[in-house]
């Protein structure tokens, strides 16, 4: 498997740009939510997505976060 792939499934935090409750980064996120990851949503005007608090850009991410998925 590529060393990229791998280094991303192997990370335990991961961001979700573009989360939406209709679109592709909600469903990222519910999906890596149900295989155990935790995950942080991020969108610019949502407060909360899914009971989570979401942050408005990557820079306010824990440290933590090693892999994001950007779904806009």
């Amino acid at each position: 498997m590529n060393e990229t792939i791998q280094q991303f499934i192997n990370a335990k935090h991961i961001a979700v740009v573009g989360v939406s409750d209709k679109k592709m980064g909600g469903a990222i996120y519910k999906e890596l939510k149900t295989r155990g990851y935790t995950v942080y949503p991020v969108h610019p005007t949502r407060k909360t997505f899914e009971g989570d608090a979401c942050h408005a850009t990557l820079k306010t991410m824990p440290a933590e976060v090693k892999a994001a998925v950007v779904a806009v």
